[in-house]
């Protein structure tokens, strides 16, 4: 059931306060609108906001700036200050963090919260040392990859391959880029605008002599929205050059299929294409390209439409599932990714910008309040990075000083930019009022309401105005047109529904919702292990136990809806949860109670003796388990699982102190002409042949390691090869797991 959202507008008129003024529902389009900045707007204190940014401060001023420039003065050549944090700040992602650090400072500094200073002091210090970098590099590089020269030097010579035995070293250096950028646009530091442009014409000559497939090539691996600072950059210099450079950095293997208005998104890891579709909107914005603008439309809205849940976010364990089936997003401990959303919202503000349209709006005030808001912990301060949505399963958070995932930079940066798009401008007399939030649109008006609690607001003038105001009513906006002095009001009302919203997949799983805000319900304490994480690599995923499927509470369809003990999601924090149920009857229910029963003592067996795993063909879960490959690897999709082939390919698992263990491998059963051997620590345990025996199905074997191949290593851990016997292809391989064995 689709969300129908209505409005009921009073005007209070009064012939002092107010000399004229007419309202008419609309959906406008065709004007170009300005999102309010920042430094114009101003959170009130009664927010729901507010203490998401309070928590949002604390947790940037816990972090030294000097051990997030480490990384930086290491590749500089440069002494160190203070030593590099761990987590994934020493793992190969060395350095990402300053980046969304900056443009969190930035965003907290714009939207008036460094009333001392301190922030805008700690942001200058950050530029000064990243110059100073820039200068002893020579070259305007400015990063901390490491060994980043080494890299660099073979991209410029043309080896574009080396690149994919780093862990994504664009994604790393563009979080600079973007921070530079913030600094100097919304914080005012004007040393920010020289870096960032000395920065833009290093990565321009770096790639200057690569033809159009090496650069093709080189952009399959992820670059975050290296596009789009491109763009940025020509925004602020008006020179063409990065103009050129944003369009040379169009990755036309994701693109070319949205021109043609084709979703072939299924498979893709998510987060890796949507800042590059930012970055489409951002060129189309500053050229003027309405296929651009087309193409950016279209996937915001596939994205939006078809592979969204309830609360805004997309994709499971980081992958875009196939359209015809949520069953694995409702099934999985990684359920979508808070960076998605936030990326989502930054494409949302881009397209907003070309054309006004509600329902950009709506989702944006549903996955601001139901996501972004819902993923910060304002109790004790962190950020989450998955957010699972299969029932009575529970969300991680991150700790200041061990922690360093992705989310926990975009986590950063959210608090101080909630009040991005609660207003918007149309020249001098137009002004948009997208959001329902306690705010002020600072010396033009102030808004107080009592969403998402109630559904009322009221708009006050602090000076007279004469032009339009539009205020969102869910599907279209109400023009109020005239003219209105210091102190008039214009009230705002709209129902607060009790529905179900179904998924796009045709299941029968729906999340209740008050209005657009996700209701949830609390689910216990139970084992909540690592709720707090520490600085493991895959802290950031709840590894608690599962609750088994026929468990979990069910919703009667056709049946009255109990609302009773839901609560909006976002004010659920550590617990385990429920904002999806199935909604069927009781008497398929029973029906199907011994087979769920069957199904999860099954997996709750194997989830046991589950010590380590890799999905092989997901960037995540390879990077973090030490892959390298042969030169002709490739990876794909199939059948709702992603695989990986080659000459050859290995993994680092970590048996978890068991002692007796077996590698466990899934197949396709239509694969055939493959032979390849399994190996464990360089010992062949097995040599497998694919022959097409299993037919169009999955099916997996299990390798035991004897006990003296699991030693060799003296950290206890076991490296996994499969290695093709015949010149051919070994795999694909589909998933790999370290067993404990029977």
């Amino acid at each position: 059931m689709a969300q129908r959202p209505w409005f009921c507008y009073n005007i209070f008129m009064n012939t002092i306060c107010i000399l004229f003024a007419a309202v008419m529902s609309v959906a406008p389009t065709g004007d170009k609108v300005e999102l309010c900045p920042l430094s114009e707007v101003r959170l009130a204190e009664s927010s729901v906001f507010t203490p998401a940014v309070k928590a949002g401060l604390s947790y940037v001023d816990e972090l030294d700036p000097d051990r997030l420039l480490a990384p930086f003065l290491r590749e500089a050549g440069l002494p160190k200050k203070a030593d590099s944090y761990g987590n994934w700040e020493s793992c190969g992602l060395d350095g990402h963090t300053l980046g969304h650090y900056m443009s969190a400072l930035a965003n907290f500094i714009a939207s008036g919260n460094d009333a001392d200073g301190h922030l805008k002091k700690r942001l200058e210090y950050i530029v000064s040392e990243l110059a100073r970098c820039q200068k002893a590099n020579g070259d305007g590089r400015c990063d901390g990859v490491p060994k980043g020269r080494e890299l660099w030097s073979s991209i410029k010579a043309g080896d574009v391959g080396v690149i994919f035995k780093h862990w994504v070293p664009w994604y790393n250096v563009h979080k600079t880029f973007a921070g530079l950028r913030d600094a100097y646009e919304l914080a005012g530091v004007r040393q920010a605008r020289s870096v960032l442009v000395a920065l833009s014409d290093w990565a321009i000559d770096l790639t200057s002599e690569l033809d159009v497939g090496k650069m093709q090539h080189m952009l399959d691996q992820e670059f975050g929205g290296m596009n789009e600072t491109f763009a940025d950059v020509y925004a602020i210099t008006g020179d063409a050059k990065y103009i050129d450079a944003a369009r040379r950095w169009e990755h036309n293997r994701v693109f070319e299929p949205l021109y043609r208005h084709e979703d072939r998104l299924t498979g893709y890891h998510a987060n890796t294409q949507i800042p590059k579709f930012v970055g489409l909107a951002r060129t189309a914005q500053l050229s003027g390209d309405d296929r651009r603008w087309d193409a950016a439309d279209f996937v915001w809205r596939t994205i939006v439409t078809r592979r969204s849940v309830a609360f805004g976010g997309n994709s499971v364990g980081e992958h875009f599932h196939a359209l015809d089936s949520f069953a694995k997003l409702m099934a999985d401990r990684q359920g979508p990714e808070t960076c998605n959303t936030y990326n989502m919202l930054r494409l949302t503000e881009r397209l907003f910008e070309h054309d006004p349209k509600p329902e950009y709006a709506a989702f944006y005030e549903r996955a601001l309040y139901n996501h972004l808001l819902a993923s910060i912990n304002t109790r004790k301060p962190g950020f989450v990075y998955f957010t699972p949505t299969r029932p009575a399963h529970y969300r991680v958070y991150s700790t200041p000083t061990n922690c360093f995932w992705c989310c926990v930079g975009t986590g950063m940066e959210n608090p101080g930019k909630y009040g991005r798009f609660i207003y918007a401008r149309s020249g001098k007399d137009k002004i948009y009022v997208n959001l329902f939030i306690d705010s002020e649109l600072r010396g033009v008006l102030r808004q107080k309401t009592d969403f998402p609690d109630g559904g009322k607001t009221t708009i006050e003038f602090l000076k007279p105005f004469k032009g339009t105001l539009y205020v969102r009513e869910g599907d279209k906006y109400a023009k109020h047109t005239g003219s209105w002095q210091k102190g008039a009001k214009i009230t705002a009302s709209r129902p607060m529904d009790w529905h179900v919203e179904m998924l796009p997949d045709g299941s029968d799983w729906g999340a209740v919702m008050r209005g657009p805000i996700v209701m949830g319900k609390d689910c216990g304490k139970d084992r909540l292990d690592g709720l707090f994480a520490d600085d493991s690599r895959m802290g950031h995923v709840a590894w608690g136990p599962l609750v088994d499927a026929d468990k979990v509470e069910f919703r009667e369809a056709g049946k009255p809806l109990d609302t009773k003990g839901l609560v909006p999601f976002f004010k659920l924090h550590e617990c385990r949860y429920q904002i999806y149920w199935e909604f069927t009857t009781a008497e398929k229910m029973v029906a199907r109670k011994a087979a769920l029963e069957a199904a999860a003592k099954a997996e709750r067996e194997r989830e046991r003796r589950t010590r380590d795993r890799v999905m092989p063909g997901e960037q995540q879960p390879e990077t973090e388990h030490d892959m390298q490959t042969s030169e002709n690897t490739a990876k794909g999709y199939h059948s709702g699982k992603h695989w990986r082939h080659g000459s050859w390919f290995a993994y680092t698992l970590d048996p978890k102190g068991a002692k007796n263990v077996a590698i466990e491998a899934t197949y396709w059963g239509d694969d055939r002409g493959r032979a390849f051997d399994v190996l464990a620590n360089g010992v062949r345990l097995a040599t497998v042949k694919l022959e097409g025996r299993h037919g169009g199905k999955f099916f997996t074997e299990t390798y035991p390691v004897p006990p003296e191949v699991a030693a060799l290593r003296a950290d206890g851990k076991i490296r996994v090869t499969f290695a093709s016997t015949n010149g051919g292809l070994a795999g694909g391989v589909f998933d790999v797991r370290l067993m404990e064995a029977q």
